[in-house]
């Protein structure tokens, strides 16, 4: 686990995120609401699934063309937000967010029909 958070750290520093992310595994493992919105995010690292507490994730105005498959990992995330961005196809991993409640994929390449297959048995609000 610690490679993951060293990897997720880099990640931070080399996406100029230190402003507004601390890069303390201690306050990463405890973190439960992200915004990272509107910072020209081309990507996400798989080191993702170190955020454990993660509630609410906020990706929106990026430039995401997909999400890393431990997006999956995530178990108390509710609310994911990632509208305006590029993604074309979701992971199947997404399928185990189980108490995510909304997701918004608004303003993206994705099929809807293929997109909201993930969710059909899922109490899930979702956009897009």
């Amino acid at each position: 686990m610690s490679y993951d958070i060293e990897h997720f750290v880099k990640w931070i520093r080399a996406n100029d995120l230190t402003p507004i992310l601390s890069i303390h595994s201690d306050d990463l493992e405890l973190l439960t609401h992200l915004d990272l919105s509107k910072r020209n995010l081309k990507d996400l690292p798989e080191s993702i699934g170190i955020l454990k507490n993660l509630s609410v994730l906020k990706l929106s105005n990026n430039k995401l063309r997909k999400l890393p498959k431990a997006i999956g990992e995530l178990k108390n995330l509710r609310n994911l937000q990632c509208e305006n961005n590029l993604i074309e196809e979701l992971p199947t991993e997404i399928g185990n967010l189980s108490n995510l409640m909304i997701l918004n994929l608004n303003v993206n390449r994705l099929n809807p029909d293929y997109a909201i297959g993930k969710f059909q048995s899922k109490q899930t609000y979702y956009k897009i």
